[in-house]
């Protein structure tokens, strides 16, 4: 008695093993998927917010609609064909219903419907004549994202058809958002919109292949604006592609040309290898190692200020023959050359700066003049911001909870307090930036316009070229800057002053007018 009653509590145990291993084979292999129309709702995805807790994402809701074609009669499968494709408004093609042929158990017909949509589909499909198999056809409810501001997608970044981050924030803080916990951002949309509506404008006059903007608040590093062209439309997935996707101003490093200059004349005046007052000789063209280093004229007579002004080629290399290559070096490294910038988005560009192991006798100068080296906007951002605030390095900001690293000295107060003083004259009469000029608010600027270098590495492109413009403002107490630039450009003008400075002056002149950064109403 006592074998059988084991023996039936065996058989029974096996069974039951039996039973929950099959529903889980089931599940896994045949989801059951209900005709009601939803499955347990995932939690919402968390919101990212502006500056002014302001949405820059919308939750909203889409139906998937799936068929069963293996439960489905030949008869059933041509009637869902010719009635699908005959829909007003062209919901299906003969692509998307061609899965119906098949012997699937489960396939998608058509996703993100709309709720008009789906309802407008499910009564039709209740005028079927005849009786439909059980869980032959059904809907599913699905959260996405509506992105209200196309101008800051590039760092909002967008999510796939399953709502799941690809690009930017979305991308980066994919944990977080999917458990419905919110982000909180720097951006200020309306500044990001006027910034890509001028910058748009300054690419196709000079006929570029790309450019980007960065505007930051210099106390905190707060980003405000970081935008670039071209882009893409983070609610319509056919508009992005690997050229509308990149970051330009986070991704893409150049050679910036002569707005260097200020960073390697703060320099020489810290270590104390120039006088301000000191006299400077251009003749329009200096020999370093073999190599001509020219001007587009013989300037005379300069002082350290005036090289500044004029963008003097000639008389930066003569203050750079005093530099230490080794000192110099480690001021670019902490300025943030050459290294990723501290920033919670995909894609950070290092740079280039090559190791000093590898620099030539040429080094030196060439990366006063702005050559031999490559960077971001972003990174020119962060180093003129250190030397806006008195010498500080700070990472920048762009989402509030993530803590920012401590202020580090890297630049010597009273030399950039010099600089700025001396970059008020580069938006003067005499300045190779007339056109940033802004009446009634002081700027600090410096143009820069930069080469473009072969890709077999044999030299430049003799009539290809990057325009920048950045500036700091009001230059008597640094709020804000903003670095603009302009790559890869086709047309006739292509410097500093002519593409980037008009630029920047439109893109503040909106700001002092429509935003209330200044005083004005936003």
């Amino acid at each position: 008695m006592g074998n059988k009653r084991a023996t039936l509590i065996t058989l029974w145990f096996l069974l039951g093993f039996v039973l929950l291993f099959y529903r889980i084979m089931v599940l896994v292999l045949w989801p059951e998927v209900k005709t009601t129309g939803s499955e347990e709702a995932p939690l919402p995805r968390g919101i990212i917010y502006d500056r002014f807790t302001n949405a820059l994402t919308i939750n909203v809701e889409y139906y998937d609609f799936y068929v069963r074609p293996s439960r489905l009669s030949e008869e059933a499968k041509k009637w869902l064909a010719t009635h699908l494709t005959s829909m007003e408004g062209g919901v299906f093609s003969l692509q998307d219903v061609s899965v119906l042929g098949s012997s699937k158990d489960f396939a998608y017909l058509k996703r993100r419907l709309p709720f008009s949509q789906r309802n407008r589909l499910e009564s039709l499909l209740t005028n079927y004549p005849g009786k439909w198999p059980s869980d032959s056809w059904g809907f599913l409810k699905k959260g996405s994202r509506y992105y209200p501001f196309l101008e800051t997608a590039k760092v909002v970044g967008y999510v796939n058809i399953d709502n799941q981050g690809l690009g930017g924030l979305e991308l980066t803080f994919e944990e977080t958002l999917k458990n419905s916990h919110p982000l909180y951002t720097t951006l200020d949309p309306l500044v990001c919109r006027i910034a890509l509506e001028e910058l748009i404008k300054g690419i196709t006059e000079a006929s570029a292949e790309y450019g980007s903007v960065v505007i930051m608040k210099i106390p905190g590093r707060e980003i405000l604006a970081m935008v670039d062209w071209p882009s893409y439309d983070p609610n319509v997935f056919a508009t992005i592609n690997d050229r509308t996707s990149l970051n330009y101003a986070l991704s893409v490093a150049y050679e910036p040309g002569s707005v260097m200059k200020v960073f390697a004349s703060t320099f020489a005046l810290q270590e104390g290898l120039v006088r301000p007052n000191e006299i400077f000789f251009c003749g329009g063209n200096i020999e370093v190692y073999k190599t001509q280093i020219k001007d587009g004229f013989a300037h005379g007579q300069l002082r350290l200020a005036e090289i500044i002004q004029k963008s003097c080629n000639v008389g930066m290399v003569q203050v750079a023959e005093r530099f230490s290559s080794s000192r110099w070096y480690t001021v670019l490294t902490n300025l943030g050359f050459g290294t990723s910038p501290s920033l919670p988005l995909p894609g950070k560009a290092e740079g280039i700066l090559r190791p000093l192991s590898q620099w030539s006798g040429l080094s030196k100068y060439m990366t006063a003049i702005g050559q031999e080296i490559g960077v971001s906007t972003l990174q020119l951002a962060l180093a003129l911001a250190t030397l806006a605030d008195n010498g500080f390095y700070q990472s920048p900001r762009l989402v509030y909870t993530i803590p920012q690293h401590a202020k580090r000295p890297v630049l010597d107060p009273m030399a950039t307090q010099h600089i700025l003083r001396m970059m008020e004259k580069v938006v003067g009469e005499n300045g190779t930036a007339l056109s940033a000029r802004i009446e009634g608010l002081a700027i600090a600027g410096k143009t820069g316009t930069g080469q473009i270098a072969r890709e077999n590495g044999q030299g430049y492109y003799p009539n290809f070229f990057s325009a920048l413009f950045m500036g700091v403002f009001p230059a008597e107490k640094p709020e804000y800057l903003m670095v603009v630039a302009v790559n890869r450009i086709h047309g006739p003008k292509h410097t500093g002053g002519e593409i980037a400075a008009p630029i920047f002056s439109r893109i503040v002149r909106r700001m002092i007018i429509q935003t209330d950064y200044f005083g004005g109403k936003p």
